[in-house]
């Protein structure tokens, strides 16, 4: 296995000037191994609610149309044999509103209907339907014995917005946040801000860069959630 790229770095052309061993774009979050390290888990599960700008500005440049080929990409590595059905699918496409398309549906067979740019960017509202989702899940009944690992949530923008300190802190409580700032203009200080790792991972709209990273994200899930059961 290779290095994880420093996204960042290699937008720009560069090298990172301190690069680190890791295969695992989650590197600084708590694996699901380390909860449940002591557990014999045959039958787990894991919940991944993705929030993905639909604004205007995602017109632009062909960022829609990539959008929608990388949601796809993420949700096929999910799926794969090996994770026996084991990961659970959320998608809140926002712009000035949020909205659920798609709830806590098997990642297996599943495939996510393309998003349409208009509007504005509301991180607030995307947030709180994405928290909302997650504990709607959590009471759900699980009749069936399930382990469920800690959910994570996927917020992708090209822009700009805010979301207050409550749902934040909120949010994080609940799951481990990974945020991408697609194309120069998105906010990296508030996505930064946003995320468990303290990172908005950039990732260029040129040459399909946001399909290899949602595609390495969709990995990344599946060897974490593969090597934490037995």
């Amino acid at each position: 296995m290779g290095n994880t790229m420093d996204f960042d770095a290699a937008m720009a052309g560069q090298q990172p000037e301190n690069p680190t061993p890791s295969d695992n774009v989650f590197a600084d979050l708590e694996p699901p191994e380390e909860a449940f390290k002591d557990m014999n888990i045959k039958y787990g599960r894991q919940h991944v609610v993705i929030m993905l700008d639909n604004s205007g500005s995602m017109s632009s440049s062909g960022k829609i149309d990539e959008c929608n080929l990388a949601k796809n990409g993420l949700v096929k590595e999910t799926a794969v044999p090996a994770n026996k059905d084991g990961f659970l699918i959320t998608e809140i496409p926002f712009n000035d509103r949020a909205k659920r398309t798609v709830f806590a549906q098997s990642a297996v067979g599943l495939t996510l209907k393309p998003g349409h740019a208009s509007g504005g960017t509301n991180f607030e509202a995307a947030l709180q339907l994405g928290l909302q989702s997650v504990q709607e899940l959590d009471k759900r009944p699980n009749s069936d014995g399930y382990k469920f690992y800690r959910p994570v949530m996927i917020l992708m923008s090209d822009g700009h917005s805010h979301a207050s300190d409550a749902i934040i802190r909120q949010a994080k409580e609940e799951a481990d946040i990974i945020c991408i700032a697609f194309g120069m203009d998105a906010n990296t200080a508030m996505l930064e801000k946003i995320a468990s790792d303290g990172k908005a991972h950039r990732v260029s709209t040129n040459g399909g860069d946001l399909q290899k990273f949602l595609a390495k994200v969709g990995q990344t899930l599946s060897d974490t959630f593969q090597s934490a059961r037995i």
